[in-house]
C-alpha cells in the first residue's frame, strides 16, 4: 500500500514537472527536449528516494585506516558523476570508484551510508573526467571489468587501472600498502590486445604499419613519455586511414 501511494504521488509530481517543462519549452527555444527529459528523471528519482532503482546493491565496507594509500580513484573523496545502471542514466550522483575491488560505490540519499552497485548492471559511468565502460564475457580477449575508454573510435583504446595490496617492511614495523598498476589495450574487430610498447601497437595496427610509423616520426610522438596520448594518436590515425 505504501509503495502504491508513493507511486501515485510520484505520478502527480511527474505530471506537474511535465506541464511546467512544456510551458517553459514554449516560452523559450533554448530549453531542449533533452533538458526536459533530464529534469523529469531527476525529479522522479528524488521523489522515489529509497525506492529508486539506483539504490540497489550491497552495503559497502570501508577499508581499515591502517592500510596505506587508497583503493579508490582520486583518493577517498566523493565526486559527482553519472552512471548508466539497470537501463537508466542517473546524473549528478555522488560516486567513488573502488579500483582494488573494481566496484562503483554510491552515496545513499541520506548522505551518510554507502553501497556498491551490482557490476553486471552497470553499462558505463563517468567520474572525474574518465569514461569507464563495462566489458563482459571472455570473447573480447580481456578480463571482464571496468575499463577507462580514452578513445572511443572504431579502434578503441582502453586503460585498465588495477590496485594490489603489498606487504612492506618499514624501519620498525610491517605494513600493508595499495600499489598502482596500469595496463593499455587497443581494440580491433571487437577483440582487445594488450600493448606495452610502440612495437606492440604497430603489431596490432599492422595493416597500416608503415603509414603509422611515418606518422609517429613526423609528429614526434614519444610512446615512453605519454603512452595514453601516443595510443590515442596512433589509433585515431589508423581509423582515418581506414576511412579513406
Amino acid at each position: 500500500m505504501q509503495y502504491l501511494i508513493k507511486s501515485i504521488i510520484t505520478f502527480f509530481i511527474l505530471f506537474q514537472c511535465l506541464s511546467t517543462a512544456r510551458g517553459q519549452a514554449a516560452a523559450s527555444d533554448s530549453l531542449t527536449n533533452s533538458k526536459i527529459k533530464d529534469r523529469l528523471i531527476a525529479n522522479y528519482h528524488a521523489a522515489l528516494k529509497e525506492q529508486s532503482p539506483l539504490y540497489n546493491g550491497p552495503a559497502f565496507d570501508e577499508y581499515p585506516r591502517s592500510i596505506r594509500g587508497t583503493a579508490f580513484l582520486n583518493a577517498e573523496a566523493w565526486a559527482k558523476g553519472s552512471v548508466f545502471y539497470d537501463g537508466v542514466l542517473f546524473n549528478n550522483v555522488s560516486l567513488r570508484y573502488d579500483v582494488y575491488k573494481d566496484l562503483v560505490v554510491v552515496l545513499l540519499y541520506n548522505q551518510f551510508s554507502s553501497y556498491s552497485l551490482i557490476s553486471e548492471r552497470v553499462k558505463y559511468f563517468d567520474l572525474s573526467g574518465h569514461h569507464f565502460i563495462s566489458i563482459l564475457g571472455d570473447s573480447t580477449g580481456i578480463k571482464p571489468g571496468f575499463y577507462d575508454e580514452v578513445y572511443g573510435g572504431p579502434t578503441p583504446v582502453l586503460i585498465k587501472l588495477v590496485k594490489s595490496k603489498q606487504e612492506r617492511t618499514g624501519m620498525d614495523a610491517t605494513y600493508t600498502e595499495f600499489e598502482d598498476h596500469t595496463y593499455y589495450y587497443i581494440g580491433v574487430n571487437s577483440h582487445y590486445f594488450e600493448v606495452s610498447s610502440e612495437g606492440d601497437a604497430l603489431k596490432v595496427l599492422k595493416s597500416h604499419k608503415k603509414e603509422i610509423q611515418q606518422y609517429v616520426r613526423a609528429n614526434k610522438i614519444k610512446f615512453r613519455k605519454d603512452k595514453k596520448g601516443a595510443l590515442i594518436s596512433m589509433a585515431s590515425y589508423y581509423d582515418k586511414l581506414n576511412n579513406k
